[in-house]
């Protein structure tokens, strides 16, 4: 997904009570300025979906986010029109995905001395495997992942249960032969010397 800002539109604000609980998560994040964040996904009679996103930052935060149909599939936008957040920030859309503004919440909202800053959007109803995906977007312009994957909040129960029944996302490919490495040679590295094959390994991890 490209980073870039194409095209601007204006969120619109809106109102509505909050249905069935469908998803609800707190995440830590190892990130100074971002220390976590929680979510939770509501979903109306008719099938629409209402979103709150808060996140424990200082500094300003801009969400980056689109649909997906299950963790790990393409991300596209909602139909044009279609969904509304609380945000009165310009929206920048940005291919598929859109940039939605945090804002801050009201005094006592915030955990401990750290800002909260929330959001909520408002979307149509969709397939029983369609999913939020997004990252964080820091004020500096770098995007935030939860341990190096996109994050994903489910959009209806469904989504939730395979959520919940699926394993963790395997480990980037260089992170996995890196720990595999560590866990063949142990402590035994700093005893001897490195052998050719494992020099040639480890300059094609540093290279990946």
């Amino acid at each position: 997904v490209g980073h870039g800002d194409r095209g601007r539109e204006r969120c619109q604000g809106a109102d509505g009570a909050p249905g069935p609980l469908v998803w609800a998560e707190e995440v830590e994040l190892p990130e100074a300025k971002v220390l976590g964040y929680i979510v939770r996904v509501h979903q109306g009679g008719d099938g629409a979906r209402k979103v709150f996103i808060a996140a424990r930052s200082e500094a300003p935060l801009t969400l980056f986010w689109a649909l997906a149909d299950g963790r790990g599939g393409a991300w596209y936008a909602p139909p044009e029109g279609a969904w509304k957040s609380s945000s009165a920030a310009t929206c920048l859309r940005d291919g598929p995905a859109t940039l939605t503004a945090f804002e801050a919440s009201p005094a006592g909202v915030g955990t401990g001395a750290v800002a909260t800053r929330a959001l909520e959007l408002w979307l149509p109803s969709g397939s029983d495997s369609q999913v939020l995906a997004f990252l964080f977007r820091m004020e500096d312009g770098r995007f935030l992942k939860r341990d190096g994957h996109d994050m994903y909040a489910p959009l209806s129960h469904a989504a939730a249960v395979a959520a919940t029944a699926a394993p963790p996302p395997a480990q980037p490919k260089r992170e996995e032969k890196k720990r595999r490495r560590e866990e063949r040679h142990g402590d035994r590295r700093d005893e001897r010397t490195e052998t050719p094959e494992e020099a040639k390994e480890a300059a094609a991890d540093a290279a990946a």
